[in-house]
């Protein structure tokens, strides 16, 4: 035996063939065998994919208990994962629209933010109930959990502060205001310092967890800093950017950024202390996760994950990395441990028939997209002995052989069938899992295959050489651009055509350029087509106006009379002669001769004659003259109208009753004794006492005018993109100039805002939202006024 163990030292080239040999010899001397190959280090994979609830946003893990907490914000839910078996134990119902996580390992309580809830539930960890709904702030966001001190830290998105509370009590103990849209939360347990990121100042607030103070502001040059994990070893922060692509570096010693990483399209981000390494989310068209070595600060791996990753967490215990797929409703299990080691099994003498069927499924031929939930999927298995049936799933949990959902075939060795399949419902990635098992209850290993059911149309738009939708050229060629997205299947082509005739394929995807498109005299409507990965469409259209003379004249303007006046609106009318150019029109107007503070919508005028504009306005001031103008601008200038005038009707008064003059009252005397003198020394007679009581005079009151109360003014609108869709939750911002913040409120799902009960001022409107141009508009109000107006918010190119 000896020998054999020397020869298998010294003999490379036979070494497998040894090793059975030596198997062999083992198994038939009853000796059980185990053999280990050398440790490795071993790329980070995928090793498990979990269907949780309905759009998963965050992650917290409880690494004492080796629990995973998922919250569900489209259903009002967290998911809990046994880390040990990546199965979903419970399903706990919380809030309205749950989105970040912390987890207090000292208490075994859970904290889940509800953003349309403003409430914080607090989950038992042992029992999985909610214990307790705490309210905070505004659509609180954030949730970071210091289970040194037993606090809890929330964001609080709309209110920008911070809540914190008391772990042992479930109270708040503090508020602190922090920066403009807190966001992202995360404690450096080590420092006792907390740090939140300010979605919409760029920043990053320091908070003292003693003093409860904010001792540093970190301004971190990112675009809407979303994510932020701290390393408590090396007192490193990071702080991911949702729109730049980057992770800024922080050093917490003192509180300056060192570095800066491009990674993806970056959102959530985790740090595991034990491998310092750190986990970045690639939320937008990505569907990837970043991992960052934290000494050299270099990306060493790119993961790819489900559709649109938001939330990770990191289990330094176990070294699994667990991520939040938004559009999937699933989470992905990444290992990433420094070394693993293989070990060959033990050899035992195999009795008859105990191997299980091998097999495979494949949905669509293995394609990665489809835009019908009816799909085909492709069963093969193979077995020594038969197959004898299958078994098909959602669930990745292992049937039993005696359970009702197998379907019999005809036993074979080698079996392969394709069958009909409905996907479920919705947009997102569906796996379907097969089990096969043969005659002696032996059932294989599950396989699975996922396909992304993709029903949304891509979106596109053209930018350049305009966002308008007409555009005049003296030239016969035109190249057009623009972007596409779709958050499901990806951009795969697009395409072009013009109705004068032509037609093309653009180069580029999300961002895309057509070649240069011939064009007729007068209008070429362009459409430009994007399709997805699963076959749908997507247009926008774009009408040219070449003139072959070269010439082309601004607009001829003539100003109208007034119509439909009334205390608060009016009708303005005029003239305009397009000059056969696409042509916008609109008024001017306000209380001062040629200083106009307010503009109204807009009218499209197009053909070479007079065309009649007509727009109505509102929120006027009674009894008060306004002077307007019509202007028409279109490729070749501006032209102005002449200047003209009307006055809004008067209120009507109710008139004040005229008060009668109080009566004059009459009092009789009351006549007073005589007295009869009387020699000394005789008493003085006393005087006979009044009646009692005396008589009550009844008086008319007096009545006094009162003051008629000063009106208050509103500011309504809408915040719209540029084809006036509505855009909600937008931030919208009211203040006086060189003045604080007076209000602040968000736009609704039809983008509309308001603001009431406002003293007759100038005003200044800010409107502010991801992903966009910050827009400023100044406003006079008038007392008693109503202004409405329309903000028109740009995407900013990446």
């Amino acid at each position: 035996m000896r020998h054999i163990l020397f020869s298998l030292v010294h003999s490379k080239c036979n070494i497998v063939f040894c090793i059975a040999v030596l198997l062999s010899l083992f198994a038939l001397s009853g000796v059980e065998v185990s053999i280990h190959t050398p440790s490795v280090v071993a790329a980070p994979t995928v090793i498990s994919t979990i269907k949780v609830g309905s759009s998963p946003y965050d992650v917290g893990i409880n690494s004492s208990t080796n629990r995973v907490y998922v919250t569900n914000s489209g259903g009002k839910t967290v998911s809990v994962i046994d880390g040990t078996t990546n199965a979903v134990i419970s399903t706990i119902s919380v809030g309205l629209t749950p989105l970040g996580v912390g987890v207090d390992s000292s208490t075994n309580c859970i904290y889940v933010a509800n953003y349309n809830g403003s409430t914080v539930s607090v989950i038992d960890g042992a029992t999985n109930t909610v214990t307790s709904t705490i309210s905070v702030g505004s659509h609180p966001h954030g949730v970071g959990a210091n289970s040194s001190t037993s606090r809890i830290y929330v964001a609080n998105y709309y209110d920008d502060t911070v809540s914190i509370i008391d772990g042992t009590t479930n109270t708040i103990i503090s508020t602190i205001s922090v920066g403009d849209g807190p966001y992202g939360v995360e404690v450096n347990s080590s420092t006792n310092r907390i740090y939140v990121t300010n979605n919409y100042s760029n920043t990053v607030s320091v908070i003292d967890g003693t003093t409860n103070a904010v001792i540093s502001t970190i301004s971190v040059g990112l675009y809407y800093p979303a994510g932020v994990g701290v390393n408590s070893s090396t007192n490193r922060i990071y702080v991911a950017s949702s729109v730049n692509s980057t992770v800024s570096v922080i050093d917490g010693t003192t509180n300056a950024v060192i570095s800066t990483i491009s990674v993806g399209s970056e959102w959530g981000v985790e740090v595991n202390s034990s491998t310092n390494r750190i986990y970045v989310a690639n939320s937008s068209h990505n569907n990837t996760v970043s991992i960052i070595d934290g000494t050299t600060y270099v990306v060493v791996y790119t993961i790819s994950v489900g559709l649109h990753p938001l939330g990770v967490g990191v289990n330094s215990s176990t070294n699994h990395i667990y991520v939040a797929n938004y559009n999937s409703d699933t989470v992905c299990v990444i290992e990433d441990s420094p070394e693993t080691s293989s070990p060959t099994p033990t050899s035992t003498p195999t009795p008859l028939d105990t191997i299980a069927p091998s097999g495979s499924i494949s949905i669509n031929s293995g394609a990665s997209y489809t835009n019908s939930s009816a799909v085909t999927v492709t069963l093969t298995a193979t077995d020594g002995v038969g197959v004898t049936g299958y078994y098909l799933t959602t669930n990745s949990t292992t049937p039993s052989s005696s359970d009702s959902g197998w379907t019999s075939i005809t036993t074979t060795t080698n079996y392969t069938e394709n069958i009909s399949y409905t996907l479920s419902s919705g947009d997102g990635n569906n796996t379907v899992y097969a089990w096969y098992k043969d005659s002696s209850g032996n059932i294989s290993n599950s396989a699975y295959d996922s396909i992304i059911l993709d029903t949304t149309s891509p979106t596109i738009t053209i930018t350049s050489p305009t966002s308008d939708e007409t555009y005049t050229v003296t030239s016969s060629v035109i190249a057009i651009g623009g972007n596409a997205s779709d958050s499901t299947s990806g951009i795969s082509s697009v395409t072009w055509s013009n109705d004068k005739g032509g037609s093309g394929t653009a180069s580029g995807t999300t961002g895309w350029l057509t070649s240069s498109i011939s064009l007729l005299s007068g209008n070429n409507v362009i459409t430009v087509t994007a399709k997805d990965g699963a076959g749908n469409s997507g247009t926008d259209t774009l009408q040219v106006t070449y003139s072959s003379t070269g010439t082309i004249n601004a607009p001829s303007v003539s100003t109208g009379s007034t119509t439909n006046v009334t205390q608060s609106a009016a009708t303005l009318s005029g003239t305009v002669n397009a000059n056969g150019v696409s042509t916008t029109a609109w008024f001017q107007y306000g209380t001062i001769s040629s200083s106009y503070s307010n503009t109204s919508s807009s009218q499209v005028v197009s053909g070479s004659s007079n065309t009649t504009v007509s727009i109505s306005i509102s929120g006027l001031s009674s009894n008060t003259k306004y002077y307007y103008r019509l202007v028409a601008s279109n490729s070749a200038g501006t032209s102005y109208g002449s200047e003209a005038s009307f006055n809004t009707k008067t209120v009507p008064t109710t008139p004040i009753p005229t008060l009668s003059p109080l009566p004059t009252l009459q009092v009789s005397p009351t006549p007073m004794p005589t007295f009869t003198p009387v020699a000394s020394p005789s008493p003085v007679p006393t005087v006979p006492p009044l009646p009692t009581p005396l008589p009550s005079l009844s008086l008319t009151p007096i009545l006094t005018p009162t003051a008629e109360p000063v009106k208050k003014g509103i500011i309504s609108g809408y915040a719209v993109d540029k084809r006036g869709n509505p855009i909600e939750f937008a931030k919208i911002r009211l203040k006086k100039p060189n003045s604080k913040i007076l209000k602040k409120t968000f736009s609704d799902e039809n983008g509309f805002f308001e603001f009431a009960d406002l003293e007759a001022d100038t005003y200044i409107i800010t409107a502010l939202k991801k992903g966009y141009r910050t827009v400023k508009q100044t406003i006079t109000l008038e007392e008693g006024e109503e202004v409405d107006i329309e903000i028109v918010l740009k995407k900013i190119r990446k």
